[in-house]
């Protein structure tokens, strides 16, 4: 024997099968969302790791250029560099 189904019972069925798509689509959106957040986040953090790593070089080369055995033997290196060419 068919189910007798009340006027817009059908209706109300169909849009409660489209909200389950919807969260689906949704649920699928923020999984790749957050992994494309991670992605980012991961990236950022080798950035500053870099920028880190590149800020103490920086200031390694300022202690040797400004330090008095720097300036000691500028003349020195002078002289090497032009007798090497």
């Amino acid at each position: 024997m068919a189910k007798i189904k009340e006027p817009g019972i059908a209706e109300l069925e169909a849009a409660l099968q489209d909200r389950y798509r919807e969260i689906g689509m949704l649920t699928k959106y923020l999984a790749e969302t957050q992994d494309a957040l991670a992605e980012e986040r991961a990236a950022h953090a080798q950035t500053r790791e870099a920028l880190e790593i590149a800020e103490l070089a920086s200031r390694s080369y300022h202690e040797v250029i400004q330090s008095t055995s720097w300036r000691m033997t500028a003349p020195l290196r002078a002289i090497m560099s032009r007798l090497k060419h």
